[in-house]
């Protein structure tokens, strides 16, 4: 039974049968086998799922690879970007590398699919060339290359998705075999459960993987620049990315979440293609879109945008349930692209306004382009031109020198030179030509400007021919011309020069001209180079030499800097010339005198008569005084009518005076409207009632510089001799104005004049005067009144005036019309009008009890003068010569207070006597008369210490001012 038992087995002590070891073996080998066949196929699936999800994975990594490294390409031309183009060209080529790895070794993916994506692999490898390569054409290629990428970047879509249906599928399949397991896990001793369990456990962490990877992906894409969108379009719910909003500088956690949020954004005029394009995409008539259009950003301004976007699910009806897309800022593109433009635009503008022609040829100088003057200057079209080789203009570009220019053309280094085109009327216009080289689209040109100098190149004809007439000029002076430099080294000496020294001008080039000169010479002449040098002035000078004279006339000759750089030299042989002078200077000597001959008796003629009337008067009127003092019956008036004639001989003499140019001009800013209407209230009562007197004083006149009394003087004058030319009447005018004179000629003087003036015209209507008479009217005692009625000094007085004041003087007249005579004055630059001093009323006479020495050799007026000063109370001694002055003043112990002294007197003189009287006491003070104004005694007598001076002859007021001034301690002087 034991046996049996044995074989039967035994329970436990428990209550529980106990399991034969075989059995029990065979249940935990078979559990061990069941577990050992899970744990392989767990093992297996685990495997089998690790590497389907890595090289999910790969493919994965490798799209997301793709996307960051076209989207580093496309960045890399931004300024600013912190990556270049070629680590965008780099990460991009290494992603597709991973790729076509992961690729091959992902089960799953249709072949036609893998194919396809290779075929997009290769021509996006062709783009990306032609995009690298493509220079200034950038911009058309990389739209090319966008392009190619959108389509690999569907095709890796593809990949992407079927690589992701395997691992589901797997995922499904192994999950089967999971629940198989756990099934025989039940049937055997639970060991299924657990392998199901720890199947689902491994699933579990399998689509955890997946989550994780999708949340890596969705971080990748984030964290780029670009905007990324996902469209519901059933819902109508749209995820925007982080980077979308940040694009547009809005704040990325921005809460909208519909398509109205893109929409609201877009530019009017952008929308309704926008929104069309998307709509399209919708309803299935396209798979996808890439559009252009602007968006508003936050800070208000309009952003360029590319978009594109894809439908990725689409209902049974072919409408899109969702679309996926992207957005990206290409304003700084547009801008550049709108820049390029600009720069293009501006180019050609610059190139067509150019004066020069302008060519652009190639390697084979085909001509490229032309501007608008090359058509012009040669008188071809466009087209023409267009259609013709350089060497087709430029004959001297033929039998291949236009490829030896090439091939001497370097970038930044040009060439320039003189050739000649042919027009298209066949004739030949010399120009001159720069070349440069210039790289357009990696196509290397030749860039020609053509500049005519037709008109330089007769320039430098006449210039040449100009040179040949002044180097004949040079040598076809009779005088000798030396150019010297700084050192007095001869530069260039015309024949005359050279042969006058036995020379050819060559042999003197280069040696020194003070060397060849006598030792004194050359002293004289080294000193005048160096007054040149210094002051920058030429100097004439002469010299004698060999017997010779020479007039020497040396100037400086500026260089670039305005230094004196050289000296030209002008030597004449002026020994005849001189010898003639020297006698021309006798015989005028001669003629002068033969002259003041003849004047002298004009003047005694004119003078006397004057002096006749002025001393009949005198005469006449002291007789009857004389005759009444005997009588005892005193008439004032005819001693009025005694010191009216000696006034009318004191204005004589004046007149005399101011022809010889010997009165003091007492110039002051006036007003010669005020001066011309005083003087025509005197003028008025002078000439006949039959002649009409007719003032036009234009206002707002200039003020001069000029004596009111010599204004008076021309005034009467003019006006007088414009009375005595209407014997029968007329109409004497007088009229003032403001002038601008350029380059006119004075009558009296010969000179011409320009500047601002003032003008005095004195027109009359009566008989006028020939061509003969005007040029000889400012003669002295020159008259065309009958013989006794004039001394000729009229006009040559008021030409006397007229040059005293710096002006002109002028005359207009024809026989029977009448003269007018104009004179111009400066114009002050002030606009303020002084006015013309009245006469200043008399003032009181003034005398003294001082003591007074008078000298004088006049006996006459020595007792007049005395008489004058002791009616007035002062003491005065009178002695007749200065020796008896000087004698008088150191042997009067009491001493003078004043001494009054005439210049002009025999022997010692007035100024001499002065002198005299101030050594022996320097604190005398002298006050002196002259029948002169200010001339050389005068002034030399004021400049020597004289307290004063009184013009002669005076009358008793003005004597008495002058010496009451002298002793109160003023100077004056009584004119």
């Amino acid at each position: 039974m034991k046996s049996a038992a044995d074989k039967t087995g035994q329970r436990s002590a428990s209550g529980r049968p106990r399991h034969s070891p075989l059995w029990i073996w065979g249940v935990f080998l078979l559990a061990f086998l069941i577990c050992a066949a899970i744990a392989w196929m767990h093992a297996q699936g685990r495997e089998t799922m690790r590497a389907a999800l890595g090289r999910f994975e790969n493919i994965r990594q490798a799209r997301i690879d793709l996307s960051k490294g076209f989207l580093h390409l496309s960045l890399g031309e931004e300024p600013g970007a912190p990556f270049g183009q070629a680590e965008g060209v780099a990460l991009l080529r290494q992603a597709l590398a991973s790729f076509e790895d992961a690729l091959q070794r992902q089960a799953g993916v249709e072949g036609q699919t893998a194919e396809e994506f290779r075929h997009k692999v290769d021509a996006f490898d062709a783009s990306l060339e032609r995009w690298k390569n493509a220079g200034q054409a950038k911009a058309g290629q990389a739209v090319a290359l966008r392009v190619a990428f959108n389509d690999l970047e569907r095709r890796a879509d593809a990949i992407d998705l079927q690589a992701q249906r395997h691992v589901m599928e797997l995922s499904r399949r192994l999950d089967l075999q999971f629940g198989l397991a756990v099934v025989a896990a039940t049937l055997l001793l639970g060991l299924v459960g657990v392998a199901v369990y720890l199947a689902d456990r491994r699933r579990i962490a399998l689509e955890d993987d997946l989550r994780h990877s999708e949340t890596r992906f969705r971080l990748a894409m984030e964290a780029t620049s670009d905007g990324l969108w996902d469209w519901n379009v059933a819902s109508g719910e749209v995820y925007y990315s982080p980077g979308y909003w940040r694009m547009l500088g809005y704040d990325p956690d921005r809460s909208g979440q519909r398509i109205q949020d893109w929409s609201d954004l877009l530019h009017p005029d952008d929308r309704a293609l926008a929104t069309r394009t998307n709509q399209d995409c919708v309803e299935n008539r396209v798979p996808g879109f890439e559009i252009e259009f602007r968006a508003r950003a936050a800070d208000g301004a309009w952003r360029w945008i590319l978009g594109r976007g894809k439908a990725v699910e689409r209902a049974a009806d072919g409408l899109a349930l969702r679309i996926i897309g992207t957005h990206v800022d290409i304003t700084a593109r547009k801008q550049a692209e709108t820049t390029l433009r600009d720069s293009e635009t501006r180019f050609r503008s610059l190139v067509d306004q150019a004066a020069d022609a302008f060519f652009l040829t190639d390697a084979q100088g085909r001509i490229q382009d032309v501007n608008r003057a090359a058509c012009a200057i040669l008188a071809y079209e466009r087209d023409e031109l267009l259609a013709m080789a350089i060497a087709d203009i430029d004959p001297a570009m033929a039998g291949g020198r236009y490829e030896e220019l090439w091939r001497r053309l370097t970038p930044g280094h040009g060439q320039r030179f003189e050739t000649r085109h042919r027009k298209k009327d066949g004739s030949l216009l010399p120009v001159e030509l720069s070349v440069g080289l210039l790289e357009v689209g990696g196509q290397r040109l030749a860039q020609s400007l053509a500049r005519d100098i037709s008109e330089r190149k007769l320039a430098e004809e006449r210039i040449r021919e100009s040179s040949r007439r002044i180097t004949a000029l040079f040598n076809a002076t009779s005088d000798s011309v030396i150019l010297l430099d700084p050192d007095c080294t001869i530069l260039a000496i015309n024949e005359h020069g050279a042969r006058r020294r036995g020379l050819r001008p060559e042999d003197l080039v280069g040696q020194s001209l003070c060397e060849r000169l006598p030792p004194e010479t050359a002293r004289i002449r080294s000193a005048k180079v160096e007054h040149i040098l210094r002051t920058g002035q030429p100097t004439v000078f002469e010299e004698d030499r060999d017997g010779r004279h020479y007039m020497i006339r040396m100037f400086p000759v500026p260089g670039a800097d305005g230094e004196v750089a050289q000296i030209a030299s002008f030597s004449r042989d002026i020994t005849e010339s001189k010898q003639a002078e020297a006698e021309k200077v006798k015989l005028e000597g001669q003629l002068m005198q033969a002259r003041k001959m003849e004047a002298i008796g004009v003047m005694a003629g004119g003078v006397a008569h004057d002096f006749n009337n002025i001393l009949g008067a005198i005469l006449g009127y002291a007789e009857m005084a004389l005759q009444d003092a005997k009588t005892k019956r005193a008439n004032p008036a005819d001693l009025e009518q005694i010191v009216k004639a000696g006034e009318r001989g004191k204005q004589l003499v004046r007149q005399i005076l101011t022809f010889s140019r010997k009165v003091e001009v007492d110039l002051r800013p006036l007003d010669l409207n005020q001066a011309v209407s005083q003087a025509a209230q005197l003028l008025e009562k002078t000439i006949p009632r039959m002649i009409g007197l007719e003032l036009e004083l234009i206002r707002r006149l200039r003020p001069i510089n000029a004596d009111a009394n010599q204004l008076e003087q021309i005034l009467l004058n003019l006006g007088v001799n414009a009375a005595d030319a209407m014997p029968d009447g007329g109409l004497l005018r007088i009229r003032t104005e403001n002038v601008v004179v350029e380059n006119r000629s004075c009558l009296a003087c010969g000179r011409t004049f320009s500047g601002q003036y003032v003008s005095l015209s004195v027109s009359d209507t009566g008989q006028g005067m020939d061509r003969q008479t005007i040029e000889r009217i400012f003669e002295p005692f020159f008259t065309t009144k009958p013989k006794g009625k004039g001394t000729g000094l009229g006009l040559a007085t008021v030409y006397g005036i007229v040059l005293g004041h710096g002006g002109h003087i002028d005359c207009h007249s024809e026989l029977g019309q009448g003269t007018t005579f104009t004179v111009f004055f400066p114009a002050l630059q002030s606009q303020s009008t002084p006015a013309v001093e009245a006469d200043a009323p008399a003032r009181a006479v003034v005398g003294g009890r001082e003591r007074l020495l008078l000298v004088d050799d006049e006996a006459a007026i020595r007792d007049v003068t005395a008489r004058m000063l002791e009616s007035a109370g002062y003491q005065v001694r009178a002695v007749a010569s200065g020796e008896l002055a000087i004698e008088a003043y150191r042997q009067d112990e009491a001493g003078f207070d004043l001494v009054l002294m005439d210049m002009s007197m025999p022997g010692m003189g007035g100024r001499k006597a002065m002198l005299a009287i101030m050594a022996g006491d320097p604190a005398a003070r002298v006050l002196i008369a002259s029948g002169y104004a200010a001339d050389g005694q005068v002034q030399a007598a004021l400049e020597g210490g004289a307290v004063g001076y009184v013009a002669k002859p005076f009358r008793r007021t003005e004597l008495l001012a002058a010496v009451r001034a002298a002793l109160e301690g003023g100077q004056t002087g009584v004119f």
